[in-house]
Formats: C-alpha cells, sequence, structure tokens
C-alpha cells in the first residue's frame, strides 16, 4: 500500500511541477508580449515626435513664405508708387514742352 501512496504522491509532484512548467512557459510569453507592446509603443513616441518635428519646420517654412509674400507685396507698393512718380513727372515734362512752344 505503501507504494501506491509513494506512486500516487509522485504522481501529484510530477503533475505539480508540470503545471509549474506551464505556467513559467506562460510567464515567459506575456513578458515577450509586453516587450513588443513597450517596444511598439516606443516606435509609436518616436514616430509621433518626428511628425511633431516635421509639422514645427513645416510651420517655420510657412512663416518665412507669408514673411517673403509680405516684402514682395510691399516692394511691388513701392514700384506702383515709383511708377506713379515717373507718370507725373513725365506729365511735367510734357505740360513744361507744351507752355515752351
Amino acid at each position: 500500500m505503501e507504494d501506491a501512496q509513494g506512486t500516487s504522491c509522485c504522481s501529484e509532484q510530477a503533475d505539480l511541477k508540470a503545471e509549474q512548467a506551464h505556467l513559467k512557459a506562460e510567464q515567459a510569453d506575456f513578458k515577450a508580449e509586453q516587450a513588443d507592446f513597450k517596444a511598439e509603443q516606443a516606435d509609436f513616441k518616436a514616430e509621433q515626435a518626428d511628425l511633431k518635428a516635421e509639422q514645427a519646420h513645416l510651420k517655420a517654412e510657412q512663416a518665412d513664405l507669408k514673411a517673403e509674400q509680405a516684402d514682395l507685396k510691399a516692394e511691388e507698393h513701392d514700384l506702383k508708387a515709383e511708377q506713379a512718380d515717373l507718370k507725373a513727372e513725365q506729365a511735367d515734362l510734357k505740360a513744361e514742352q507744351g507752355f515752351q512752344s
């Protein structure tokens, strides 16, 4: 009868060791999945940082283009004013020529 109990005890112990090994394997799988998730999360955060940097660069570029546009409009305004001055001067010269005739 002791053999039956001894065998039963050994069998139970073997079952517990098998269950323990199974749980350790599941724990290892979970840790691997957790590591993968953390790596994906780090990749996502890096990508997000890259996109924010690109967005900041594009905003700066847009601001530069708006400043350039404002400069060109000011230059256009100056050229139109200069053109108006030249037309007025031309009109004055024509008027002078008319008086001299």
